[in-house]
């Protein structure tokens, strides 16, 4: 129900997408064992912006609809995890200063940087092991040097935490690209960029017509014990939409 008391009925692509993102939460429940902790990390653009490019694919044209819709989503989310931290987007998607996260996150009572409900970027230790959260990051433009971009924020990081003295993370993540890339063990630090949900919008199909090149859909999950991690990103080979039907004359 939209704010005007419209009611917008969901396209088949955002269903799919929903059960998708359902899948993927009953996984990570069906991998959560006694006593475990779970911690979750919205790493930026939890909503898309009610107008972002011009755009007419939005469900609502109101900002404020976006924001319910959001807290919607994510409340029995806030309620199966134990932390939740919500990293700031793209100024264009949620607004400068992060406004629509941070409504949310106020919302939803998620963790605090400060008087703030979301973070810049996000560095968390967890059993030893240090993670890096930020939500721009760069995978390559081509099949064959898409892992080029995580190969050379991992150097970078590295080289930057060495010149000030200061331990580097463990691990970066980076989103913001819709493409799953992964730096692998080539160095200490390990970058990856996850995948998200979000099906490509008409402006994507411009500035990237192959209908072959479409987003990486789902999210990450780390299982982390005795100083050690393991990473899946659940949706991998399974979260892929179905080839739009060819037209035979």
């Amino acid at each position: 129900m939209r704010d005007d008391g419209e009611t917008y009925e969901a396209s088949k692509a955002q269903l799919w997408l929903w059960q998708c993102w359902n899948d993927y939460w009953a996984n990570v429940q069906a991998r959560k064992k006694r006593g475990d902790r779970l911690i979750v990390i919205l790493n930026g653009d939890v909503v898309d912006g009610a107008n972002h490019h011009g755009t007419n694919q939005t469900v609502s044209s109101s900002g404020s609809d976006e924001v319910r819709l959001a807290v919607q989503v994510l409340e029995p989310i806030k309620k199966m995890s134990d932390k939740i931290f919500i990293v700031r987007g793209t100024p264009s998607h949620v607004g400068v200063a992060g406004q629509q996260e941070e409504m949310v996150g106020q919302i939803i009572k998620s963790e605090k940087d400060g008087e703030r409900s979301t973070f810049d970027f996000l560095p968390l230790e967890i059993d030893n092991l240090l993670f890096h959260f930020a939500h721009h990051g760069r995978v390559g433009g081509t099949p064959t040097t898409r892992h080029n971009a995580t190969l050379k924020a991992a150097s970078e990081h590295i080289l930057n935490a060495a010149r000030l003295g200061r331990k580097p993370a463990d691990v970066l993540v980076r989103s913001h690209a819709h493409k799953f890339a992964d730096s692998g063990d080539n160095f200490p630090t390990r970058c990856i960029q996850s995948p998200a949900f979000q099906l490509a919008t008409g402006y994507i199909y411009r500035i990237a017509p192959d209908e072959n090149n479409i987003a990486d859909i789902g999210g990450l999950l780390f299982t982390i014990e005795n100083s050690a991690y393991d990473m899946q990103w659940i949706g991998r080979n399974k979260y892929v939409p179905a080839q739009k039907e060819t037209i035979k004359l």
